[in-house]
């Protein structure tokens, strides 16, 4: 249990950092490039697909991770409106 309850506040840590840049006026890549990981941030500063042996890093997925992480959190906050943490996202 221990493992899961590490990655859920991860996941929730970077949902927040994702929120608060997002409302702070920064775009999607901005926040990238701000607080993503070192092959995240070559990908979009490029825009080019990276390859390895595990899988490829294409700035679009990339990209629509962040998004993702955006919606969720504003899901999350919404949740806590009512009452409820985290709730469904």
């Amino acid at each position: 249990m221990v493992k899961k309850t590490r990655f859920v506040q991860q996941e929730l840590e970077t949902y927040l950092n994702v929120y608060d840049l997002r409302t702070a006026g920064l775009s999607n890549d901005e926040v990238i490039l701000k607080i993503g990981k070192k092959r995240e941030k070559q990908a979009i500063k490029s825009d080019i697909k990276f390859k390895n042996q595990e899988n490829s890093i294409n700035p679009e997925n990339i990209r629509r991770n962040y998004r993702r992480c955006f919606a969720n959190a504003k899901k999350i906050i919404k949740n806590l409106e009512k009452g409820e943490f985290p709730g469904k996202y």
